[in-house]
């Protein structure tokens, strides 16, 4: 164990080296000795001796007294001042600079041991309390939470930053104002009956409660707090806590909660060891197994064995990645029937990269699997009998076409032969004949050409769309003439179609927009344009125009606006251009109105995204 180190400061050297001695005698190691005050401070504050024997009365322009005030300040040593005698204003004056003791020479070694003993502790003890005091003013300075202390009245004594921050007033101004006018209105008479139990010591303070911040926003709080007897007088010292944000969070985890339990889909919550920690009512609902029957249990309980095994390991390496696994299983019930599910299973991570939890969501979906294999096998029957319809209508107008052409033919040879013995009334008749054998033929020929859209269609490659809008304007050669019609178009794209039907489609819209004019000029124009990942084409005509309330039907098969003996047709043109886009994978529609003329609209893919 080290000595103790003592620095004399004596201008007589009898003193001094007395002094010296009685010191060794005593166990305490000199470590220097100064005759004067200014001595003395160099030397203390190289030399760090643990005390000072300092002589109030020294030579030179700094006596004891001064040299000891520099010491203290400078490095925190306790002196002990040495005297042999000592006016009232020096002992005044010594007293200010608050020494460890005063030795009056000249002194035994009993009384030397004892006051140099004495002033090392207290010094100790003073060191250790100023340090306690620096470790408490920061805590206190630096704490996030508040921390305060009020007196029996509430009046705030001190405050910390913290409750600054918590308020929104200084601490000068909550130093003028009580804990209660910060109080929240609808919580102050509660707040008031709890603080004055803890004020009278009846039970410590532990208070939830709300006060109103100066900026008017109410902020949560909950408060601790023990009452001090400091003399006569009771102070509460308090921590405050701003609990707003946790009662927000608690508040949504409430409404989250609610909703989760009372989700129409299953959810069950697993440790990352798949043990089941929660599950809700319709979890119970979907499985059959209580809450008290799943928790503390595996998934397993549902395995139905129908599920191939590397379903598992592709939903278990998803998972272990940290990923959401998404699938459908078939599990069973807890009264051994099979149920099919769809299930999202997502790994809850904590706060680095360690999974923790899984939040499994499942739904049954056995009724819609039931509904789904129903749909799709009245689809497969569906799509057998439009196969079997359009082959029918084929094979039908194909027989049918020889016959109607030999009657046709037996018609015109009845009136070449026979019209000069006939009287006009037969001749007639063989007329209407011949004409309903023409009609009939143009019907079966429509029909024929209906039927072949999807059954006889041919290949798609890509084409140029201008080049099959105008051989499809070079078959409508005699009847734009006729019509004196005028037909633009703007420049179509290259797209992949079925050239021959796309032909065909362009053929029937201008034709229509041929036969339906008006009384002015005939003007027909064939547009394109890209919209998004389509080619919508228009052919707008400025003809007769059509009621909205149409605009379904004409795309109907054999559905008619207007009278043959108008407009000839077999009502099967637009139902042939439907069907056309749609087995390109687009949609047509128009826009018209009466006596405006009338906009044919159809899209087509684009090429990024043309039907396989």
């Amino acid at each position: 164990m080290s000595k103790t180190t003592i620095l004399i400061v004596e201008d007589e050297e009898i003193v001094a080296a007395d002094l010296a001695s009685k010191l060794a005698r005593l166990g305490y190691e000199v470590r220097g000795s100064a005759a004067r005050g200014e001595e003395a401070v160099g030397l203390a504050r190289e030399l760090q001796p643990n005390l000072v024997l300092m002589d109030i009365h020294l030579k030179g322009p700094m006596d004891g007294v001064a040299a000891a005030e520099v010491i203290r300040r400078q490095s925190d040593l306790p002196v002990i001042y040495l005297t042999a005698h000592s006016d009232r204003a020096t002992v005044q004056r010594a007293k200010l600079t608050e020494p460890f003791g005063y030795i009056l020479k000249p002194f035994e070694e009993l009384e030397l041991e004892t006051h140099i003993e004495m002033a090392l502790y207290k010094h100790r003890i003073e060191r250790e309390l100023r340090q306690s005091e620096e470790r408490y003013r920061l805590l206190f300075d630096r704490s996030p939470d508040g921390v305060f202390v009020v007196d029996a009245a509430g009046r705030f004594v001190v405050a910390n930053p913290a409750c600054e921050i918590i308020s929104g007033y200084s601490a000068a101004e909550l130093l003028r104002m009580t804990f209660m006018d910060l109080c929240a209105p609808d919580q102050l008479a509660r707040t008031v009956e709890v603080f004055h139990r803890a004020v009278n010591g009846l039970e410590s303070l532990q208070l939830e409660t709300a006060l109103a911040r100066k900026d008017g926003r109410r902020a949560e709080i909950w408060v601790v707090g023990d009452p001090l007897v400091e003399g006569r007088k009771t102070r509460l010292h308090c921590t405050v806590r701003d609990i707003t944000e946790r009662k927000k969070k608690e508040g949504e985890l409430r409404l989250l909660s609610t909703a989760v339990a009372s989700a129409v889909n299953g959810v069950a919550i697993t440790d990352r060891n798949a043990q089941i920690l929660w599950v809700n009512p319709a979890f119970s609902q979907l499985t059959g197994y209580t809450f008290g029957e799943a928790v503390g249990r595996t998934p397993r309980i549902l395995k139905s064995g129908r599920n191939p095994p590397e379903l598992y390991r592709e939903m278990w390496t998803t998972l272990l990645k940290g990923e959401p696994w998404h699938g459908e299983l078939v599990n069973r019930h807890k009264d051994g029937s099979l149920r099919d599910e769809e299930m999202t299973i997502t790994p809850v991570h904590a706060h680095g990269a360690e999974i923790t939890h899984f939040v499994a969501i499942k739904q049954d979906i056995s009724e819609r699997r039931r509904v789904q294999a129903a749909l799709e096998r009245t689809a497969a029957d569906l799509e057998r009998s439009n196969r079997d319809l359009e082959q029918f209508a084929y094979v039908a107008s194909h027989d049918l076409q020889e016959p109607l052409r030999a009657v046709g033919g037996f018609v015109k040879l009845l009136e070449r032969r026979f019209s000069k013995d006939l009287d006009a009334k037969a001749v007639e008749f063989i007329a209407g004949a011949a004409e309903g054998a023409e009609r009939m033929e143009r019907l079966i020929s429509d029909l024929l050409a209906f039927s072949r859209v999807d059954a006889g269609g041919g290949a798609f490659a890509p084409a140029d769309l201008n080049r099959l809008l105008a051989e499809a304007l070079e078959n409508l050669q005699a009847s734009i003439a006729a019509a004196g019609a005028k037909v633009a178009s703007d420049p179509l794209p290259t797209l992949t179609v079925d050239p021959a039907q796309v032909t065909r489609l362009f053929q029937n819209l201008v034709g229509n927009a041929v036969k339906f004019r008006g009384e002015r000029p005939t003007q027909i124009h064939v547009v394109a344009q890209l919209e998004g990942d389509r080619w919508v084409f228009s052919v707008r005509d400025n003809g007769i125009g059509i009621e909205p309330e149409y605009f379904e039907r004409i795309f109907q098969i054999f559905q008619r606006l207007h009278t043959r003996k108008h407009y000839p047709g077999t009502g099967i043109g637009l139902a042939i251009c439907k069907k056309i886009v749609e087995r390109h994978g687009g949609v047509i529609w128009v826009e018209s109105q009466p006596g405006q003329g009338s906009v044919f609209c159809f899209s087509l893919p684009a090429p990024s995204s043309e039907p396989a």
